[in-house]
């Protein structure tokens, strides 16, 4: 008599509850160990992925442990705090996590040869690895952390990371190993017209100062005065407001000092 259902879907067929992944009809922290055990090792089914996509992009990850977490914690309000800038840098022993706001969670994809130490992750926080997956997140619904810091020995290359703010959004993070020793490379172009950068790098934090001196010793214009973690940086000078001539340019970083000259023609 042409009469038509409701389209059917996982929850009418199977049923359920969306977040219910152990089947006991609540929704609390047992469904979170469910779901890391599915990010982990993967081999769930339809109804375990439409249950635990509880942000709906198609893809189980931390995203979805953090939203878990403020549901059940947090009665589903978003925590404060947002997430800017993510960014890794491994090397020398230590993975280091960070970004400008906080972070509620992160998930790494990690290769080599290597032994994790936990020893420093944040109260309430919780850390697992299985099949080369790292996830880190908070299981108190905390306003979050702006950076972690894993020791760990051995060979270890980090392939992707993706963060998680508190209100369950996620940025992919920048990735970059920590070099071992101070270095600068040469300028280039050299000579230049009106544009020339360079990189360096910092095995440690320091205190970062780049200045333009012309061939009398002048400083002309400073590039960079400031504190900059360990990792790999580029800046470059443009010089199209001077005339042609020889110009130094010089950096100091800690105890560290590279001097070079360039040529500007124009």
């Amino acid at each position: 008599h042409s009469n038509e259902s409701v389209d059917s879907n996982i929850e009418t067929i199977v049923g359920g509850t969306s977040g219910d992944l152990n089947g006991d009809e609540n929704f609390n922290v047992s469904d979170i160990v469910v779901l890391v055990d599915m990010i982990l090792n993967g081999g769930y089914g339809e109804y375990e992925q439409w249950a635990g996509d509880l942000n709906d992009d198609g893809v189980i990850n931390v995203l979805d442990v953090v939203v878990a977490v403020g549901i059940i914690m947090n009665g589903g309000a978003s925590r404060t705090g947002t997430l800017h800038d993510p960014d890794v840098k491994y090397g020398d022993g230590i993975l280091h996590i960070e970004c400008n706001g906080t972070m509620a969670g992160a998930q790494l994809q990690l290769s080599g040869d290597f032994i994790l130490e936990p020893g420093n992750i944040p109260a309430g926080w919780e850390m697992h690895y299985n099949q080369g997956i790292l996830l880190l997140f908070d299981m108190l619904g905390q306003d979050g952390v702006n950076e972690l810091n894993i020791p760990y020995s051995g060979e270890l290359a980090v392939e992707s990371a993706l963060f998680a703010g508190g209100d369950g959004t996620g940025m992919n993070a920048d990735i970059n190993l920590i070099p071992k020793a101070f270095s600068v490379g040469q300028a280039y172009p050299n000579p230049f017209n009106p544009v020339t950068g360079f990189s360096y790098s910092l095995p440690e934090a320091e205190h970062v100062q780049i200045s333009i001196y012309d061939i009398l010793g002048t400083q002309v214009e400073e590039l960079h005065n400031g504190y900059q973690s360990a990792g790999n940086y580029q800046i470059f000078w443009n010089a199209g407001y001077m005339p042609s001539g020889i110009y130094f340019i010089q950096l100091n970083a800690g105890k560290n000092i590279s001097k070079q000259k360039v040529l500007l023609v124009k």
